[in-house]
């Protein structure tokens, strides 16, 4: 039954954020145990992850900037994404998609909230700083929830 609910519950999280424009694969279908979605790729191979994803300073920093509007996109849409890594980041044809959300939490009703939403942030950050970019994922992400908890855009 749990396991019922976590696919629900991913479901739902890719439509909410895909129907508010995030990047996100646009989600299908769900039935049982699988969630049919958007496939990033072409017919000769998927889409990269972050991790493989050749990028020069200029480029990572626009990544870098998409990937954190998305996050500030998630939550506006009250989720955090609690396991975003370069990993679970995909590349493909200059954008990003973002995956793998059934950890997703509220953050009006987790008390990890904040902690959740810095590592997010960390995990970014530590990946894009190998790259060149320069930021605080402190400063970033106690930018985002005080601008969340007044209820600011």
């Amino acid at each position: 039954m749990q396991f019922g609910l976590w696919v629900e519950h991913e479901f739902e999280t890719l439509k909410l954020l895909h129907a508010a424009g995030a990047d996100v694969p646009k989600p299908v279908a769900r039935s049982g145990p699988a969630i049919l979605m958007e496939y990033v790729g072409d017919a000769e191979s998927p889409a990269a992850m972050l991790t493989a994803a050749s990028l020069g300073l200029t480029e990572a920093q626009r990544f870098f900037n998409l990937i954190m509007r998305n996050i500030e996109l998630f939550l506006a849409c009250n989720c955090i994404h609690a396991d975003l890594s370069p990993f679970n980041i995909l590349c493909w044809k200059g954008g990003i998609k973002i995956i793998d959300f059934p950890q997703a939490v509220d953050p009006r009703f987790n008390a990890n909230a904040f902690p959740l939403l810095l590592r997010d942030i960390g995990n970014v950050s530590c990946h894009f700083s190998r790259l060149g970019v320069q930021t605080s994922a402190f400063r970033l992400a106690r930018d985002l929830w005080r601008r969340f908890l007044q209820g600011e855009p």
